[in-house]
C-alpha cells in the first residue's frame, strides 16, 4: 500500500512538473507575439511628446519629431484628446531615440 502511495505521488509530481515546464516554455512566444505586429510611420508635428502612458499626466519620456519615424504596435483606448476629438493612443518606438511608449494618434501618421 505505501509503493502504490509513492508512485501515485511521483506520477502526480511528474504531472506538475512537465506541465509547469509547458507553461515556460510558452511564456516567450507569448510575449512575442504580443509584440510583433509592427507597422512604420512618422510624427506629424514637432514636440510630440512620448508618455509612459495612454493620458496626458503620464510622466513624459521624451519627444519625437517630424523625420524621426517611427514603429507602431498597437493602439487602445486612453484620455480624451479634445484637439483631436477621439481617445485613442499608440504604442510606438522613435525610431531615431528609441524611445518607447505612448502618444495620443492625432500626433502621428502609420504607413498602410
Amino acid at each position: 500500500m505505501i509503493r502504490n502511495r509513492r508512485d501515485v505521488i511521483g506520477a502526480a509530481l511528474a504531472t506538475v512538473v512537465a506541465v509547469a515546464g509547458l507553461g515556460l516554455a510558452a511564456a516567450p512566444s507569448a510575449r512575442a507575439a504580443g509584440t510583433a505586429p509592427r507597422t512604420a510611420g512618422d510624427f506629424t508635428a514637432t514636440g510630440v511628446r512620448i508618455h509612459s502612458d495612454s493620458f496626458s499626466g503620464s510622466p513624459g519620456l521624451g519627444e519625437g519629431n517630424r523625420g524621426d519615424g517611427l514603429t507602431f504596435y498597437r493602439a487602445t483606448e486612453g484620455e480624451y484628446v479634445a484637439d483631436c476629438g477621439n481617445d485613442q493612443w499608440a504604442l510606438i518606438t522613435d525610431n531615431r531615440t528609441h524611445v518607447h511608449g505612448w502618444v495620443s494618434v492625432c500626433f502621428i501618421h502609420v504607413n498602410g
